[in-house]
């Protein structure tokens, strides 16, 4: 049995402070856990080591991409409340911007999730997201009018 171990730290300055995010090991279980100086903002637990790297490294890029201080807590702190990998992921991944369809079926096939696809009279294209083994969806791609491109939407 491991006891808690931090194995990567990644700092965020920012004039009020900073955010960090940690990755770490308990026992067999990998995590990652962000915090600022006086408050933990969440801490998710992981399956894998190389999807908590990757978590890791997306996270980071996200909020190193964040301005303000306090917006950059509040968006870790919705991010981290979302309760899988595959969740997590896909916000990062479509946060305020709108995706091509190529890029939303690599997601699909990199987490490992199911799709169902329909399309209404107008043309619009909807791609409907399912963990596996389960049949109630988690969200959708929906495709916007006069682009190729798609926006996420969580249920």
């Amino acid at each position: 049995m491991i006891p808690f171990k931090i194995i990567t730290e990644q700092q965020h300055k920012y004039k009020k402070d900073s955010l960090f995010v940690l990755v770490f090991r308990e026992n067999d279980n990998y995590g990652i856990d962000v915090a600022n100086s006086t408050s933990n903002f969440g801490r998710v637990r992981i399956e894998s080591k190389e999807n908590t790297q990757y978590l890791f490294s997306v996270l980071n890029e996200f909020i190193a991409d964040q301005q303000d201080y306090l917006e950059a807590c509040e968006k870790v702190s919705s991010i981290l409340s979302y309760n899988t990998f595959e969740e997590m992921i896909l916000l990062l991944h479509t946060y305020k911007r709108n995706i091509e369809k190529f890029e939303a079926y690599a997601l699909i096939q990199m987490l490992g999730i199911e799709k169902g696809e329909s399309r209404m009279s107008g043309g619009t294209h909807f791609i409907k997201v399912f963990r596996k083994g389960e049949e109630e969806e988690f969200g959708e791609f929906i495709s916007m009018p006069n682009t190729n491109k798609y926006m996420f939407h969580f249920f």
